[in-house]
């Protein structure tokens, strides 16, 4: 049944935790302390502007301009970083 609804719910992205605790695991502050500790200096930090998970929830059911839209209120989900 799960199989029906994997658009709606996708799987883990990363290599660590689950399609829940990805928005944690993989936040900003936790790509900054991570860089920090590996001896990396953060000149800038910016959003790109856009809200998706690991396999792009809704998938194209969800266009970008939507996407840009969301990120406004739940997040972006890409930042750039400038290191040295």
């Amino acid at each position: 049944m799960f199989a029906r609804f994997g658009w709606l719910l996708p799987p883990r992205h990363g290599e660590k935790g689950n399609v829940f605790s990805e928005g944690f695991l993989f936040r900003r502050s936790e790509w900054t302390k991570y860089m920090v500790k590996h001896g990396y200096h953060i000149i800038k930090q910016e959003s790109i502007g856009l809200f998706y998970t690991g396999e792009l929830l809704l998938g194209k059911r969800l266009g970008i301009p939507a996407r840009r839209i969301l990120a406004h209120f739940l997040g972006s989900s890409c930042f750039l970083f400038r290191m040295k």
